[in-house]
């Protein structure tokens, strides 16, 4: 999938979009592999922490709503190519459509099932 820089209203417009199309709720074992598939995913290109940043390169939880949406925090200095092919692999290897959102205060990267989206030019 090939990156295309949007708004981020527009991020927020098709992750919300996405997310009308799929079930609100998804049972936690369902939650659990998909979060530890895009964990293995992003752990392709960087360091992955469930808890503190603590020099990590994304930091997530899986304890949230259990949405086919993970969000992950990541700095604002880690390669945007790497996110990208991250990004690529996760829904790649994903069981299941879902949205991976990477923040990178101030900016957002968004890979959908159909595009990679975000606001870094």
């Amino acid at each position: 999938m090939e990156y295309r820089q949007v708004s981020e209203d527009e991020v927020h417009k098709a992750v919300d979009d996405f997310l009308n199309t799929q079930d609100e709720i998804i049972p936690d074992s369902e939650f659990d592999r998909l979060f530890d598939s895009t964990k293995k995913a992003l752990e392709t290109v960087g360091t992955f922490s469930e808890a503190t940043r603590d020099g990590a390169d994304f930091l997530s939880s899986r304890y949230v709503d259990q949405i086919p949406c993970i969000g992950v925090s990541v700095d604002e200095d880690f390669s945007k190519a790497k996110i990208l092919e991250a990004a690529a692999l996760a829904q790649r290897e994903a069981h299941r459509p879902y949205a991976l959102i990477f923040d990178l205060y101030p900016n957002y990267i968004a890979s959908l099932p159909s595009a990679i989206i975000g606001t870094l030019p």
